[in-house]
């Protein structure tokens, strides 16, 4: 093989080197360009979640307060049955206690007037 041949194939190798290089370079750009918009895609993705999270949290907040304040006022009436029915039970028992002294006064009076006491 002559000098001049070794050149020209030497030279063919380094274009097909160069176009093979080229191809490559053009690829990597295509797979950068698409791990950008996957970068950009993944960011808007986390801000949605960012945003989901905290209207999360602000419902649970809610949910949290409406919660106590349905406890207060369920304990409040509660509390104002609880004390109705002992006010309730309390006349109740006071009314059934003259009731009954009344009943002794009454028998007692009923005697007398027979004359058995």
């Amino acid at each position: 093989m002559s000098t001049k041949t070794v050149r020209v194939k030497w030279r063919e190798r380094a274009i097909r080197a160069e176009q093979l290089a080229a191809a490559r370079l053009e690829q990597i750009s295509e797979l950068l360009t698409k791990l950008r918009e996957a970068a950009a895609d993944l960011a808007e993705a986390k801000e949605e979640l960012d945003q989901d999270e905290i209207d999360f949290a602000v419902k649970a907040t809610e949910i949290d307060f409406w919660v106590e304040e349905c406890d207060y006022h369920r304990n409040k009436r509660l509390d104002q049955w609880t004390n109705d029915a002992r006010y309730r039970a309390e006349q109740e028992r006071k009314a059934a206690a003259d009731k009954s002294v009344n009943g002794v006064g009454d028998a007692m009076r009923s005697a007398v007037k027979d004359g058995i006491a």
